[in-house]
């Protein structure tokens, strides 16, 4: 991510070629779970210059989020909701944290017994697949769920177009499918497919 800071070039020749966004893999606003993965690189303190100098350029940011770290705990909803609509983000895709078969993460929490089904069908990045550390395979379920539904409210859809009218031929219809696909798509895949409309996660802090 950091390279969009640092190459004003890379970012004028984009603009000059047609490019009318970005797709930035943020990960995660939690700087302890950016290190443990590897993304020593992405610095939680920089993704708002990141986003605002891209828009300098004339160009939109599609900010990709997962939950179900290690660290995260029912707070890294409402903390990320937060960021993401005053961060100035055009788009966010949000999924969860997928320990595909095969890879070291996989291993480590089949080790460990936390890998609850074999149904590769399930390993899409939208289904709980493992026992997470520090919040329920329901609860992280559900707040995937509550994230589209809450970006993509209509609402605020039309403040991020508004916003963003440069670019609105490529991130209204955008927003729109992201709309569709997060709230109609991914409802049926919480458990029992409850309502939460009306659920709320409450932040603990930094």
């Amino acid at each position: 991510m950091n390279f969009l800071e640092r190459h004003d070039k890379l970012l004028n020749l984009a603009r000059e070629a047609g490019c009318q966004g970005w797709f930035v893999g943020f990960e995660s606003i939690r700087e302890e779970t950016l290190k443990k993965i590897g993304k020593t690189h992405n610095l939680v303190k920089k993704y708002k210059e990141v986003i605002k100098k891209v828009h300098d350029y004339g160009m939109g940011i599609i900010g990709s989020f997962i939950f179900g770290f290690d660290e995260d705990d029912d707070s890294i909803f409402p903390r990320t909701l937060e960021f993401v609509k005053n961060s100035g983000i055009d788009l966010a895709s949000f999924s969860l944290l997928t320990p595909l078969p095969g890879t070291r993460l996989f291993k480590e929490m089949e080790k460990e017994g936390r890998i609850i089904t074999r149904d590769w069908s399930k390993y899409d990045c939208a289904h709980v697949v493992f026992k997470p550390r520090r919040i329920t395979v329901e609860k992280l379920q559900e707040g995937l769920y509550w994230m589209y539904k809450e970006f993509y409210r209509l609402k605020e859809v039309m403040k991020r177009i508004f916003r963003g009218l440069r670019y609105i031929r490529l991130f209204l219809p955008l927003n729109l499918a992201y709309r569709i696909v997060g709230i109609k798509g991914y409802s049926d895949f919480r458990p029992g497919a409850k309502d939460v409309s009306r659920s709320t996660f409450k932040s603990s802090g930094n």
